[in-house]
């Protein structure tokens, strides 16, 4: 099996709480012997899969790389915008250099133009690192600051429903407007400049 992660393959189950999948499965039948990986649409970075061929088996940070793809297709990377250093415009170009710079260079862009996803860039570019032996695990990205308010959002939903329980609207509508007003200022971050990996 492979997961093939991408936006066109997530879906989208409910904005609050968010909740999302990934909806399309395949086999990848050369799985346990092939030096060369697959995730949806791209291949992964570098000369070399470290993953596959020095440590050992696929992992899932694979995946977790290609989520980051995925964020940043949707903030506006696309193969037929930058063909990269070789010319390929095709479906499955692998991620060269030059390729990996303006992927992590239209993330960038997005965050000058759109600052209040600050969080979400800088978890695309921690995601994109070009450097296997430094992606990041499933567990590491949940952890990011950007999640904040989801976290909040469930903090909230979980906050209603004991308050129910409890006894009484006046009490969801206090805890509600406290969570509210707590939620609106503290989760923006800076758009990050100085620690994208572009090498």
């Amino acid at each position: 099996m492979h997961r093939d992660i991408r936006r066109q393959n997530m879906l989208f189950l409910s904005k609050r709480p968010a909740r999302a999948s990934i909806c399309d499965y395949g086999k990848a039948i050369k799985a346990e012997t092939c030096t060369v990986t697959s995730i949806g649409p791209i291949c992964t970075p570098g000369h070399e899969v470290w993953t596959v061929s020095t440590v050992g088996p696929y992992t899932h940070k694979i995946d977790v790389w290609a989520y980051g793809y995925a964020i940043a297709e949707t903030l506006g990377y696309s193969i037929s915008k930058y063909a990269g250093a070789d010319g390929d415009y095709g479906n499955n170009p692998r991620i060269t250099c030059n390729r990996h710079a303006a992927i992590l260079g239209t993330v960038r862009a997005h965050c000058v133009n759109v600052a209040e996803d600050g969080p979400l860039v800088d978890l695309a570019a921690k995601l994109l690192s070009w450097k296997a032996a430094e992606w990041w695990s499933a567990a590491q990205a949940l952890e990011h600051e950007c999640w904040a308010p989801i976290r909040r959002n469930r903090n909230e939903d979980g906050a209603t429903e004991q308050a129910t329980v409890q006894g009484g609207p006046r009490l969801v509508k206090r805890t509600k407007q406290g969570d509210l007003e707590a939620n609106t200022s503290d989760h923006l971050s800076p758009c990050p400049r100085d620690d994208l990996n572009t090498v």
